[in-house]
């Protein structure tokens, strides 16, 4: 018996395949299978199920082309699927009715197994979406396919610091709108520079791409970080431990006072660094100040 497509019981999750689905649909302008940069809106939400087969979700995907209004999809309805996060367009997959269930359900059965994996940072596999890709023209060229319509220059724009800091506000602004996507400084500026290598005109969406994911997790480990260089680095007692006939003992010692008998400056060596530049000249004036007589006016007694 000869199997297409299909992966072994015991390494996938197939069987718990939920009835609805959903589908990530990602519309791009351009020719298909190659490194386009410019979208024509997305991500849009298209739910499904495995029984519909690929001819309801592409008619799904047809009334989605047919609301942006601007663009036209070939004859062919293409749909591609993107297998996992890491694929490139180069190697985004056909959707036909012969391998339509085989290539869900393969998809399906490999976010299950990342699902577990991951299940220290809350991913459950019930939270999937099926990345789906189209390729559109200009609704003013006749028709024709998306390898005719675009020039090379439309396709990819270059992001300069002008087009950045525009897209930077663009940004900013859907924030103030929607405070529930609130990103951090980092996934910001990135989002702000994949806006400005394409579409000025396209709605204001999250990318989907693996780097957009590793910019919200820098940006959680920097917040954490800063949390924890939040709590004084300088307090003025410190626990040390002793051994005293033979027990180990915890004592409280002065840290000013030790600084003092050895000599050391008074701020944190490890925590603090060259980079936070402590006020040295501060701490010299202080010294001078327990060198110098206070008194100006004190008698001179060499030369009297």
């Amino acid at each position: 018996m000869q199997v297409i497509d299909s992966i072994a019981p015991s390494q996938s999750l197939t069987d718990g395949l939920p009835p609805n689905l959903t589908a990530s649909l990602m519309v791009k302008v351009g020719q298909p299978l190659t490194d386009i940069r410019r979208s024509a809106g997305g991500p849009f939400e298209i739910t499904f199920t495995l029984e519909e087969g690929l001819t309801v979700l592409t008619a799904k995907v047809k009334a989605q082309v047919n609301r942006l209004g601007q663009f036209i999809w070939s004859d062919d309805e293409e749909v591609y699927l993107k297998p996992a996060q890491n694929t490139t367009q180069a190697n985004y997959i056909l959707l036909t009715e012969d391998n339509f269930a085989s290539k869900i359900r393969r998809a399906w059965g490999q976010s299950s197994r990342i699902g577990l994996s991951r299940n220290s940072q809350g991913r459950r596999p019930n939270d999937f979406k099926f990345n789906i890709f189209i390729y559109v023209s200009k609704s003013g060229n006749g028709g024709q396919r998306a390898t005719d319509a675009v020039e090379p220059e439309e396709r990819i724009r270059r992001a300069n610091t002008i087009s950045i800091n525009r897209e930077l506000n663009t940004i900013n602004r859907h924030l103030e709108a929607h405070p529930d996507e609130s990103v951090g400084n980092m996934t910001r500026q990135y989002w702000a520079t994949h806006r400005a290598r394409g579409n000025p005109d396209a709605p204001v969406v999250r990318p989907v791409n693996a780097t957009f994911n590793q910019m919200i997790r820098l940006d959680a480990m920097q917040n954490t970080i800063d949390q924890e260089q939040a709590v004084p680095t300088n307090p003025q007692y410190k626990v040390i431990y002793i051994r005293l006939q033979g027990a180990r003992m915890p004592i409280e010692i002065d840290v000013h006072s030790i600084r003092q008998a050895l000599g050391l400056p008074l701020y944190n060596l490890y925590n603090e660094g060259i980079y936070t530049q402590p006020d040295i000249q501060a701490e010299l004036n202080n010294e001078m100040e327990n060198i110098l007589p206070q008194d100006p006016d004190l008698p001179d007694e060499d030369h009297e």
